[in-house]
């Protein structure tokens, strides 16, 4: 131990910079990190916004919503609350004629199964 802070002293000049060094990299990686959080936040919130207007019969619009529901996998933080919302619209979505899209519906399917298998307790927080 009094050898690493012999080596401290004489080289104190290498070793404030690096400390320096360090602490702007720590800082760089919680910015960051803290960005890329918040981006994810709000494109999983655009996606659940263009979702949950519901089929609307226009074949793009089905497509699209059905792209979401197959995109909404890639937010694993929001694993939970994503199985909870899909088996909801699901649910409200094939019971109703007017907005039971097949394709659309199996893709919701699809996800459910996805993210049945990776979560345990859908009622658990986030």
């Amino acid at each position: 131990m009094s050898a690493v802070l012999d080596w401290i002293k004489t080289n104190w000049q290498l070793t404030v910079p690096a400390i320096v060094a360090v602490f702007a990299l720590i800082q760089f990686m919680i910015n960051r990190a803290t960005q890329e959080r918040d981006r994810q936040f709000k494109e999983f919130h655009e996606l659940i916004a263009n979702l949950v207007k519901g089929p609307t019969g226009n074949a793009g619009f089905i497509d699209q919503q059905a792209a979401i529901a197959f995109g909404l996998r890639h937010f694993k933080r929001y694993y939970p609350f994503t199985l909870r919302t899909l088996i909801a619209l699901r649910h409200k979505w094939a019971d109703n004629p007017d907005s039971a899209f097949p394709r659309l519906i199996a893709e919701m399917d699809r996800t459910i199964g996805f993210l049945e298998a990776l979560v345990t307790d859908p009622e658990e927080k986030d």
